[in-house]
């Protein structure tokens, strides 16, 4: 597709098949309006990029997240009131192939118990299980998870890379404030700041 026939819903470009790089321009972008089982679902081996112009017919040399940024929100409902925000802003589950996200600003996701369902309670900012994801020049903030991951969760059987990116002011009433890993992997050049636990690992707590 070109930018003049772009698509004004990150959910459908999520969802079509076809698209192995997805290509996100200036702007808030909502979870939903009011459900909070609502997320953005990454698929097999996507690759989803921020940071370009909202304006005329931008190339990737414009590319800029700092100068554009793309802010994914899970802030649904009220907006005053996090404890209705959405589960997960960002979710890959048992997906293939290698997923990345790149020049991202994933914030006030807010995991909380579901009935019959402990897994929700992980990963506020973004949830990973079972999947392989690198996570580059992102910003991941102002989230929080009743479980583990305020900013982001791995669970067991997940790969991962983290670098150049932040993780600020996300909680989790349990364990790993920023990050909670159930996995090996990589995290480079990145800054995590005023992130608080509960438990144990204000910054990051890893359980492999």
């Amino acid at each position: 597709t070109s930018w003049s026939n772009a698509y004004t819903s990150l959910h459908m470009a999520l969802a079509n098949t076809c698209a192995d790089t997805i290509k996100v321009a200036k702007g808030v972008y909502y979870t939903a309006a009011t459900n909070v089982d609502s997320s953005f679902f990454v698929r097999n081996g996507t690759t989803i990029l921020g940071g370009y112009p909202n304006t005329g017919n931008p190339v990737d040399s414009q590319r800029d997240p700092v100068q554009n940024p793309v802010v994914l929100t899970g802030n649904i409902g009220n907006l005053s009131d996090s404890s209705d925000n959405a589960n997960h802003v960002m979710t890959l589950v048992y997906t293939d192939g290698s997923s990345i996200l790149d020049g991202l600003t994933i914030q006030d996701g807010f995991s909380r118990v579901q009935p019959g369902d402990v897994s929700r309670q992980s990963g506020g900012g973004i949830q990973v299980i079972g999947s392989d994801v690198q996570i580059r020049n992102c910003v991941v903030r102002k989230n929080f998870a009743t479980g583990g991951g305020g900013g982001l969760f791995i669970s067991t059987s997940s790969k991962f890379s983290v670098e150049k990116s932040v993780f600020e002011n996300n909680k989790a009433a349990s364990s790993g404030g920023g990050i909670s890993l159930s996995s090996a992997g990589t995290i480079l050049n990145s800054v995590f700041s005023g992130n608080q636990a509960s438990n144990t690992g204000g910054s990051m707590y890893s359980a492999d």
